[in-house]
């Protein structure tokens, strides 16, 4: 689902390019997670897809975080991340204009539990 990038400038203008042409739509979903295309995952996929139609999805916080940076302004991203992930990637996006709104999922034991 997700396109592979590299840092060229090239690539982003392909990657801006794709995503207008595949994407008509104001809200976009992202979904990063390690296991993102586990059955259970795509299941849930599915079902956001009703809602929304356009989802991407990621295995490395980096590959989503350059695509958000890609979007223009005006787009919105409903970002579902997996806890562990979203450590290092909220604090870097959580102010960007293209953010609507970013959900973490699983379940996170305390450090400090017996």
């Amino acid at each position: 689902m997700a396109v592979a990038l590299q840092s060229s400038a090239s690539n982003n203008t392909t990657l801006n390019t794709r995503h207008y042409y595949n994407n008509l739509e104001t809200y976009s979903l992202l979904w990063l997670g390690a296991s993102v295309n586990s059955q259970e995952n795509i299941d849930a996929q599915q079902k956001l897809r009703s809602s929304i139609n356009h989802l991407e999805s990621f295995k490395q916080s980096d590959q989503c975080e350059k695509y958000i940076r890609s979007l223009s302004s005006p787009d919105r991203i409903i970002l579902i991340v997996r806890d562990r992930l979203g450590q290092k990637l909220v604090p870097r996006i959580h102010q960007l204009r293209q953010i609507f709104s970013i959900h973490v999922y699983g379940i996170r034991k305390q450090k400090n539990q017996c």
